[in-house]
């Protein structure tokens, strides 16, 4: 999966997203990414003058654990490598990411056991479905 070729990259698509991710595939129809972060920019102002922009970076799907997408090539209006500051910031992403999904799975494995728990102990004659 990971090679070589392989590179960081923030593209922009013909919807306006900006997306950050691992290229780690790309001919005329599809490029794939590993990993694609939707970028947001976020304004606001302080004071009187000053405009203040930051940015929130999310999964691309957050309904989907596959973290491999193939994006059709025409809808990229241009492609950057991703400065060293957001590769390390991309990276940490990632690794919150994949934290954050162990835990919500090792989460619903204890209130899986637990609930069978409650179905064994239960001497009520009640009946769970």
């Amino acid at each position: 999966m990971i090679n070589e070729t392989t590179e960081y990259v923030c593209i922009k698509l013909s919807t306006g997203d900006d997306v950050m991710g691992l290229k780690i595939g790309s001919d005329d129809e599809y490029t794939t990414l590993l990993y694609p972060m939707k970028i947001d920019m976020i304004q606001s102002q302080r004071g009187d003058y000053k405009i203040v922009s930051r940015f929130s970076a999310r999964p691309l799907c957050q309904f989907s654990e596959v973290p491999e997408y193939q994006i059709k090539t025409k809808y990229i209006v241009y492609e950057m490598p991703l400065s060293k500051e957001m590769v390390l910031h991309f990276r940490s992403l990632v690794v919150q990411e994949k934290s954050a999904e162990q835990a919500i799975v090792k989460e619903d494995e204890f209130v899986e056991e637990e609930e069978f728990t409650k179905l064994d102990d239960d001497d009520s004659g009640n009946t769970y479905h």
